[in-house]
Order: structure tokens, then C-alpha cells, then sequence
């Protein structure tokens, strides 16, 4: 049985998103399919203790981190709509601002925000989770 349209689009986008996430460094490790009903202990055995250490922190000790040097704005990007590329260049770029100056860009320096896909973001596909949006032009907002 062949696939409609929509099917067919929705594959392109999931495979875009899969391909996006093998371009993360250090691959997101795999969660095991039997998972206990309380999971609260996994990251600790899924990540490493800086990495568990820096999910922990509330967004004002994060702040406080990157303005101190502690952490840098790389090892801490969170990717949730997966822009690596874009993601880190900003946080490269925002590490050597901090190098150059010795003090953050501003008061939320490195922290990573997530846009819902309704908000339209230049240069990407603004679907809105809609099949039916998939590569028609919106107006940009960020």
C-alpha cells in the first residue's frame, strides 16, 4: 500500500529531525526500554556528573556559572528543536566574547531558551507541527 502525500512529508521531517540529532556531540545515550516507574535516578546513569551537575542547577546558579567562567555556553546548549549547528556557533561565539571581555554579553549569557514551533524563526521551516504547513512561507518573528 503506497503512502499519502502527508505521510510521506512527515517522513522528510522526521528524518531531517533524526539527522539533525546525530550532529549533536557526545550522542544522546540510549534510554533503556525497561524503564522502572520511578525514573528520577536515570540521569545519573545516563550522563556524567558535570553533565548531571549542570541539568541540576536552577536557572540562577547557571547564570552565575557562565559569569564566573565556571561552565562554558557549549557544554551547556540544550537542543530541543535540534539547531546543533546554529546552537553552537551562537555559544562559541558567546565563549569568546567572554574570553575577550572577562564578564558576560548580558544578563541571560549562554543560557539556552526553546521556541515553540509556531514561532517563526528566519531561515527555518515554521510548521507549527502541522503536516500541512511543512515548507509554506510564514511571517518571522525571531
Amino acid at each position: 500500500m503506497a503512502q499519502s502525500a502527508w505521510q510521506d512529508i512527515a517522513l522528510q521531517v522526521q528524518n531531517y529531525r533524526d539527522s539533525t540529532l546525530d550532529q549533536i556531540q557526545r550522542p544522546i545515550p540510549n534510554i533503556p526500554n525497561d524503564l522502572p516507574p520511578d525514573v528520577t535516578g536515570m540521569p545519573s546513569r545516563l550522563l556524567s556528573a558535570r553533565e548531571v551537575g549542570i541539568t541540576d542547577m536552577v536557572t540562577e546558579e547557571l547564570v552565575a556559572s557562565l559569569a564566573a567562567g565556571k561552565s562554558t555556553s557549549t557544554e551547556v546548549n540544550c537542543i530541543t528543536e535540534p539547531l546543533p549547528g546554529r546552537a553552537l556557533a551562537r555559544a562559541k561565539e558567546l565563549e569568546e566574547y567572554f574570553k575577550e571581555h572577562g564578564k558576560p554579553v548580558g544578563p541571560l549569557h549562554g543560557i539556552p531558551i526553546s521556541v515553540k514551533e509556531y514561532i517563526g524563526m528566519k531561515g527555518l521551516d515554521y510548521n507549527a507541527g502541522f503536516v500541512g504547513w511543512v515548507g509554506k512561507q510564514r511571517i518571522v518573528m525571531l
